[in-house]
């Protein structure tokens, strides 16, 4: 049973590196554009991790995630990577705090919003990054 969480673990860490990659090229962050308001941003990943909380992961894809992403993500393969690491995090404290930065795909010049969030939890803590579109779809999801 560990290998397989271990596996998913790898391909969700691997998916999520390279999205970031794509999404945040190679310089550093940049300020959100115009195009996004960044209480929005802020408010609808809070959204998506309280889903994670409730283990609602068809809300998640049903409502958040974009055309690009559900090709590689799935319900299942969410619920596969993330499960495992809520049960080692134990019970949701509190959102400590969200930031949110800009980013462009360096190939076709599409501007993002990304969301890092800090979550505490009674046995430690975890990060989210989630990355939207803008039509603020999820592009990119990952938790450390």
């Amino acid at each position: 049973m560990k290998k397989c969480t271990e596996k998913w673990m790898h391909v969700f860490v691997c998916a999520g590196c390279a999205a970031a990659m794509i999404f945040a090229g190679c310089s550093g962050q940049k300020p959100l554009s115009d195009r996004f308001e960044e209480e929005t941003v802020k408010k609808t990943a809070e959204e998506i991790i309280e889903l994670v909380h409730e283990g609602d992961y068809e809300k998640i894809i049903e409502e958040y995630e974009s055309a690009k992403l559900v090709t590689v993500l799935t319900e299942e393969d969410l619920r596969n990577a993330v499960q495992p690491v809520m049960e080692e995090l134990g019970e949701p404290e509190k959102i400590e705090r969200t930031v949110v930065t800009g980013n462009e795909n360096p190939e076709t010049k599409e501007e993002y919003a990304t969301a890092v969030s800090i979550v505490s939890y009674e046995n430690g803590k975890a990060q989210y990054t989630i990355t939207f579109n803008q039509t603020m779809k999820m592009e990119g999801f990952y938790i450390k």
